[in-house]
């Protein structure tokens, strides 16, 4: 099923992108998903630069995201995110991975922080997908394309448990 939807997904990607309503923190925290102790803005990350394919940015200072069950998930200061929290074949249709009106930048900054290795082995990879579909919630992503982009990086995301499993 949850393959099935991400093929769903690069089919639809000539659907356009659609803008989230912008959330307050208020209105975040009582979303029920979660919020953000201080939303990150562009501000808040370095110039980009290229890097073996990818866009980089360096963070300029910690994020902070709080789930629903009130475990926080911190992108510390100088951690360096490439938006690939947002799958290439997504992006004609959600948006590119800077795109702050899509609402959910602030999510991948977190979502890549734990994605990225060496991967924090005392977390589930599937909480921490689960932790971005909550954090695009929080942020005013719809439930439908927040799910859509859940199912992508639950599907082609890291799996580290796996990786772990391999090596003992």
């Amino acid at each position: 099923m949850i393959r099935s939807l991400a093929v769903l997904c690069v089919l639809l990607g000539s659907v356009p992108a659609v803008a989230a309503e912008p959330v307050t923190a208020a209105e975040s925290a009582a979303s029920g998903f979660g919020h953000f102790v201080d939303p990150p803005t562009a501000a808040d990350l370095s110039e980009p630069y290229e890097s073996g394919g990818w866009e980089w940015r360096r963070l300029k200072r910690e994020v902070v995201f709080v789930g629903p069950d009130g475990r926080e998930w911190v992108a510390p200061a100088g951690a360096v995110v490439n938006g690939a929290s947002i799958p290439t074949a997504l992006r004609s249709w959600v948006g590119e991975p800077w795109d702050w009106e899509a609402g959910y930048v602030e999510a991948s900054i977190v979502h890549d922080v734990y994605c990225t290795a060496p991967y924090d082995t005392t977390v589930a990879s599937g909480d921490v997908h689960r932790m971005f579909y909550d954090a695009c919630r929080a942020r005013g992503v719809s439930r439908w394309r927040a799910g859509v982009m859940y199912a992508a990086v639950w599907t082609f995301g890291p799996r580290w448990e796996e990786a772990i499993a391999a090596v003992r």
